[in-house]
């Protein structure tokens, strides 16, 4: 039976992998490389991969930390100007957290998720159980930042269900041996599912009734 709820950040309660595309993209062209959506949102977000990796495996001498400051600039000037909350992502949490403990694990950097939690108000609803890219050495389809979470929690991994939308989700919550809830998005359909324990349509479907069902 499942007795505690993570939740994946970006794409599952905020719709934000657009604007960490677009911010990426226009960063990395001040620096005169190109690259597409196709290309950012296979090696970002289905594989989880990151500047670091992009600078190692393509443009050797950029500065990765130069790149990935100028995209956070762009990118908080974005969100202020307009946060893009889920359609029912509120409500769920709502619901959840009077019959579940909550907690957040994305592979956003700490201050990328604060502000969001600042501006979508998300972060009462995880009594402090949040673990973001600065917390961990690896990151998503490594299951460390789960098994963090599940510490927090203080509830076994098989306990948990992990709620997120990429094949990087569903790989870390199976290595870890979590339930997890797939909630593809338009930028996600193609990823491989095989490893989640089930695929919802929407984030309204996640009801404690069906969690209590898992």
């Amino acid at each position: 039976m499942i007795e505690g709820v993570l939740f994946d950040l970006d794409g599952i309660l905020v719709d934000t992998e657009p604007l960490h595309c677009r911010t990426y993209i226009k960063a990395l062209a001040n620096h005169g490389i190109h690259i597409t959506e196709e290309f950012y949102f296979d090696f970002w977000t289905r594989q989880g991969k990151g500047i670091k990796e992009y600078v190692r495996e393509y443009a050797n001498g950029l500065d990765p930390l130069e790149v990935r400051d100028e995209k956070l600039e762009l990118y908080f000037k974005a969100l202020r100007e307009d946060i893009p909350i889920i359609e029912g992502a509120p409500e769920c949490l709502e619901a959840l957290s009077a019959q579940f403990p909550l907690g957040l694990v994305t592979g956003s950097l700490q201050c990328s998720a604060d502000l969001v939690l600042e501006l979508t108000e998300f972060r009462r609803y995880f009594n402090g159980i949040v673990v973001t890219a600065d917390d961990v050495t690896h990151q998503k389809p490594h299951p460390e930042a789960l098994l963090l979470a599940a510490e927090k929690l203080k509830l076994a991994p098989s306990k948990i269900a992990y709620v997120g939308d990429a094949q990087k989700d569903f790989q870390a919550a199976h290595a870890a041996g979590m339930n997890c809830v797939a909630i593809p998005t338009t930028l996600t359909a193609d990823n491989d599912f095989s490893l989640a324990t089930t695929i919802l349509s929407s984030i309204k479907e996640l009801t404690p009734e069906y969690v209590r069902s898992l």
